[in-house]
């Protein structure tokens, strides 16, 4: 089976691990999308065929690309008519596929994978009104709907759209493919010191300045008995002040970007701990996903930090392992760490080694059953059909 994946970030991290998924499945993958503006360009050149530039935090800039795409799109039209599923990852490439879907009168199956919800999607007035008007409509053109959150689909499409295609959960896992086999052994911490001082990793995209917050004063309030050490990509345009904290404050580190085949055993390795709160856009997106630090860390044997109220939090409950934590979150940190001894880490450790590899790691077998879901959409549909026949005349007139 042929895809056409047209990812929103082509140097996004996660987009050649979803293609790794899909081809671990036995999907012939091509690759197009969006690149990102210089902001952040990476210097390895990513895989895929470039159709534009997008900014961070430039919306009209964004609209204006995706328009470009879509009426400049000859340089890429041949990739197209061979596809046998377009899938879109994120609303701005489910727009681009219903529209060249149209120009070219295919009639391909179109999968939306969503994997945030952006803070715009759920703003009252106008503009929201708007983008949620699309989104429903490019639902009705869409065969299947990809989340990587069930809390997506509860707290935000359901009460939202009137209609929804099926629906599919695929999480933030791991890939096995992506790493040897004796690196996720059942000892999976080797050079895990014996604590304190505890260790906090904070690694991924940094972009939540309540959390460094947070993190700095706990550690300068622990007299030497916690350190944080933080890793990845910090997003200097939402926390500003990042590096004069982290200077600041001794005992937190920041150790700058990352490899995550080879680096990610040895960061998780050499931490007790995984914070995995986020609250960048709370009680939104933050408090509705599932992030990759979850799955990754918690493969590693780091113990995973998780406030009670959020689908982390909801996660490692069900899981019956994680330190589970209530606001007001300053208190409860300041209450668990002094408690902390050997004994009860390696209760918690235990815990959290106890998890099923295949609830944090995709494998080549569910590769193989995504795709063989995905392959099911070439049938057709009716419902599909008629709405696509109803969009093209549409347009048209």
């Amino acid at each position: 089976m042929r895809i056409l994946y047209l990812a929103h970030d082509l140097a996004d991290a996660a987009i050649p691990r979803r293609v790794r998924l899909l081809r671990d499945g036995g999907a012939i993958v091509r690759l197009v999308g969006l690149e990102r503006g210089p902001s952040m360009a990476t210097a390895k050149k990513p895989e895929g065929r470039p159709i534009g530039v997008t900014y961070n935090g430039r919306l009209w800039q964004r609209i204006a690309a995706i328009i470009k795409a879509v009426l400049f799109f000859s340089s890429w039209r041949d990739e197209v008519p061979g596809a046998d599923i377009i899938l879109a990852r994120s609303l701005e490439m489910l727009l681009i596929a219903v529209l060249v879907r149209a120009r070219m009168r295919l009639a391909t199956p179109i999968v939306y994978e969503c994997l945030d919800i952006h803070r715009l999607m759920t703003r009252p007035g106008p503009a929201g009104w708007v983008l949620r008007t699309i989104e429903q409509r490019l639902l009705d053109l869409s065969a299947l709907l990809i989340v990587s959150s069930p809390k997506f689909i509860d707290a935000y499409f359901e009460p939202t759209h009137h209609r929804l295609p099926p629906w599919l959960l695929l999480e933030n896992k791991l890939l096995s493919s992506d790493f040897e086999a004796n690196v996720v052994s059942d000892d999976p911490d080797p050079s895990r010191p014996n604590g304190p001082p505890w260790r906090i990793g904070w690694f991924g995209i940094i972009r939540c300045a309540r959390s460094l917050s947070l993190l700095a004063d706990l550690v300068t309030e622990s007299q030497g008995t916690i350190e944080v050490e933080i890793y990845g990509r910090p997003a200097r345009d939402v926390v500003p002040h990042f590096d004069a904290i982290v200077a600041a404050t001794s005992g937190m580190y920041f150790g700058g970007r990352y490899d995550r085949a080879v680096d990610l055993p040895r960061l998780y390795g050499e931490v007790h701990f995984n914070w995995t709160l986020d609250f960048y856009e709370a009680g939104l997106n933050s408090d509705w996903l599932l992030p990759n630090r979850l799955y990754e860390g918690s493969m590693f044997g780091a113990v995973p930090i998780a406030l009670r109220t959020v689908e982390t939090g909801r996660w490692l409950v069900g899981k019956s392992c994680g330190v589970v934590l209530e606001e007001p979150l300053q208190q409860s940190l300041r209450q668990f760490f002094p408690q902390l001894d050997r004994a009860s880490y390696r209760i918690l450790q235990a815990d959290v080694k106890r998890l099923d590899k295949l609830a944090l790691m995709e494998t080549a077998e569910s590769a193989r059953r995504l795709v063989d879901r995905i392959r099911h959409l070439r049938d057709g549909d009716d419902t599909l059909t008629t709405n696509l026949e109803s969009f093209e005349r549409e347009i048209s007139e």
